[in-house]
């Protein structure tokens, strides 16, 4: 068949639409794909499944483990708080807690988490902080906003407006690695309560391996002149403002974690001197809390004098995170029991919040 020149132009305009209609097609196909296996659970319509964080930047992850109604205790901190099992706190505690510590989380993170949650979540159980060197060290950045990647849309957005932020490249990621969760293919990233141990097992625990970590952290430590000055924590100030989100019958736990007392050495006094008076203000802070216990684990004793306690100089390992678990139960339960491991600072609890706490004979 022979084309003319009058037929060129209804010959393109069918192939024209033709090509548009494939590829909206395909458009749909894909944002159908991502919509359906919605893989950080924030759509109101998806399908059908048991969902687990798959990808590698929680803060798309927590929103939807901070509404979860199967939870009625939480813990947020930094790296230095992931380590702590959810599984292993619920029977000590009799409560259902997430893990929602995040690497490098700022507080202002924090402090938005814990709002996300306590909208889900009116009388929680427990809530459990963990106030690291995040919240005495950083400068005003870590008081005022997220660290990196902060999707505030999975946290305030009204659900439906969520299905807009679905034609990205990084949902089309998460979606396919959903589906491959779905299919026994790929490992979660995350349990469905949070926790994920990031530090390799204890039975594999290599000290030329961990001597060469300490030697890499503490080059990578500045030394503070003895002379410097010591600045007030401006994370602080959010301090108050994420107690009162908290009922007061709500237990609220408030621990130090441990470092390597090699690393406070190297660091210098000028630091220990910072993180002194930080500590200090948030134990002022909490001596007017109700039912609220401050646990020092950042003391001289067998987990941060001990080099094997750790992998690095903060990250301590999987057997020291299920010691922390069962002295944190016994801590509440008997805040005047002496320990070699911790130091109560503060510990206003009713009975009935003590009770809560069921410690390991």
């Amino acid at each position: 068949m022979t084309t003319t020149p009058s037929s060129m132009p209804r010959t393109w305009r069918a192939f024209a639409l033709t090509l548009l209609a494939v590829g909206l097609s395909g458009v749909g196909v894909v944002f159908a794909f991502i919509a359906g296996m919605d893989a950080w659970n924030v759509l109101p319509v998806h399908l059908p499944l048991s969902r687990v964080p798959t990808g590698g930047n929680a803060r798309y992850t927590m929103g939807a483990l901070a509404r979860d109604g199967r939870f009625d205790a939480a813990m947020l901190g930094t790296s230095t708080a992931r380590l702590i099992r959810p599984d292993m706190m619920g029977p000590l505690f009799g409560a259902r807690f997430v893990n929602l510590a995040m690497n490098n989380a700022t507080a202002w993170e924090q402090d938005r988490l814990l709002e996300v949650f306590m909208l889900a979540h009116a009388a929680p159980r427990v809530v459990m902080l963990d106030l690291d060197h995040v919240w005495c060290l950083s400068g005003d950045d870590a008081a005022r906003g997220p660290h990196e990647q902060w999707p505030e849309w999975v946290y305030s957005a009204p659900p439906w407006q969520r299905y807009g932020h679905m034609l990205d490249l990084y949902a089309l990621q998460e979606a396919a690695n959903q589906a491959l969760y779905q299919l026994g293919l790929k490992a979660d990233h995350a349990g469905a309560d949070g926790y994920q141990s990031f530090v390799p097992d204890d039975a594999t625990y290599d000290r030329a391996r961990v001597s060469a970590n300490f030697a890499l952290w503490l080059s990578a430590t500045p030394v503070a002149s003895p002379t410097s000055r010591v600045a007030a924590a401006p994370s602080l100030a959010l301090l108050p403002r994420l107690l009162a989100r908290i009922p007061a019958d709500t237990l609220k736990i408030v621990w130090f974690p441990p470092v390597a007392r090699e690393m406070k050495q190297h660091a210098g006094p000028a630091r220990a001197m910072a993180i002194a008076q930080c500590r200090a203000r948030i134990v002022a802070d909490m001596d007017h809390v109700p039912n609220a216990i401050v646990v020092d684990f950042d003391i001289p004793g067998p987990i941060a004098d001990v080099r094997d306690s750790f992998w690095d100089p903060l990250h301590y390992r999987t057997g020291v995170a299920a010691r922390i678990t069962r002295d944190l139960a016994r801590a509440v339960h008997d805040p005047e029991r002496p320990a070699g491991e911790y130091v109560v600072r503060v510990a206003h609890l009713s009975p009935q919040v003590r009770d809560m706490a069921r410690p390991p004979s």
